[in-house]
């Protein structure tokens, strides 16, 4: 409140004033509260989640190398990837291609739908419609197969059917290497194609 020049203020005028300094204080105080960074949330950011990716990408490919000889390229669609638990996902389709070390001719390709790579261990788990084809023809299906970038070993726990142009072979337990030139198997039934 103003006064003019030479006009004394009554003590009334003052403890209005007061009241006033008092009431836009409080106000003050209010919004400082309502706008604290733990309640204030910034437009147009999403928060940050507990079970969020550190990085995610799209159209991946990735190289494996041993002693710089290429054994394995990996492709998908998109990937995530979380550092602490060093583990990435793929999915909307993986394809994995297997190299011979020498020649570096295709050994063999396993499809799937979706994979998970533990970065640490390296092991890449191929889930949802698993294809394992070689050079030679032979088909794999499964549900589930492991790869183990150390060994080279591919590993199937569940059931699955092997076909090739001399028939058809089901069972559980399925191991073998990258080119598939062997493999072993569990409680298997085969069916010899007779119509070659």
């Amino acid at each position: 409140m103003c006064c003019p020049p030479g006009h004394n203020t009554s003590s009334g005028e003052r403890s209005g004033r007061g009241r006033l300094e008092s009431l836009r204080s409080i106000v003050l105080a209010l919004l400082a509260l309502a706008c604290s960074p733990a309640e204030r949330e910034q437009v147009g950011a999403d928060p940050v989640r507990a079970d969020a990716p550190d990085q995610e990408a799209w159209d991946v490919t990735k190289t494996v190398t041993r002693n710089g000889v290429l054994r394995a390229v990996i492709r998908a669609p998109h990937l995530i990837k979380y550092d602490r638990d060093r583990m990435s996902r793929l999915d909307g389709g993986v394809s994995v291609t297997f190299f011979a070390p020498r020649s570096g001719d295709t050994l063999s390709t396993l499809i799937s739908r979706q994979a998970r790579i533990d970065e640490g261990k390296r092991i890449l788990t191929a889930t949802d419609s698993v294809v394992l084809v070689s050079s030679r023809g032979c088909a794999l299906f499964t549900d589930t197969l492991r790869w183990e970038e150390e060994t080279e070993t591919i590993r199937g726990p569940s059931r699955v059917r092997i076909e090739g142009d001399d028939g058809t072979e089901t069972g559980i337990g399925f191991e073998a290497k990258s080119d598939l030139s062997t493999w072993t198997l569990r409680e298997v039934v085969t069916r010899i194609n007779t119509t070659r």
